[in-house]
């Protein structure tokens, strides 16, 4: 692939606001259902090149709209490409064009927590997995995004089998 005539389609995954089990859920939730029926629209760019992939690099997006990664990750466009993967780039729950619609709720800004943002590329990788088979999904970080991809790692193992941290602390 080259980096000067990407080949992206922006697309949306509708995204539960709030991903927990009600054992996790904090006790300003219980009862009143509300995160529960408030879906949102999460970003997602994809860039297909080629046959079926061999597998599929997954950038957890971090404190930017997404859209400044895309054409900024030279390691995915260069070697991603190389490995025959699929290029995924997921947004950062309320980052650009991520935010959720939080009207009537309270605390909305507490559904902006690491925790959150990683239960939302599970539901990306998910409803990926389902488009292109059962492909090894590596996840792609730099930054806090490379801390967001090892904690992916840790958190879903299922999800990906890997993870590539590019300058996380």
């Amino acid at each position: 692939a080259s980096k000067s005539s990407p080949c992206c389609w922006a697309k949306v995954l509708a995204t539960p606001l709030r991903n927990a089990s009600p054992a996790t859920m904090r006790p300003s939730d219980m009862g009143t259902g509300d995160a529960v029926a408030h879906d949102f629209q999460l970003l997602h760019f994809v860039h297909v090149e080629g046959a079926t992939p061999r597998m599929v690099w997954f950038y957890t997006g971090n404190e930017s709209p997404v859209e400044e990664y895309v054409n900024n990750t030279g390691l995915m466009w260069e070697t991603g490409a190389e490995l025959g993967a699929l290029l995924v780039w997921a947004e950062h729950r309320y980052e650009g064009g991520s935010v959720p619609g939080c009207a009537g709720l309270r605390d909305c800004l507490a559904y902006a927590s690491v925790e959150q943002a990683l239960a939302d590329y599970a539901v990306v990788v998910d409803a990926l997995r389902a488009e292109v088979g059962d492909v090894p999904f590596v996840a792609v970080g730099g930054s806090y995004g490379g801390m967001l991809s090892s904690w992916f790692r840790f958190k879903y193992p299922t999800a990906v089998v890997g993870a590539i941290a590019g300058s996380a602390p």
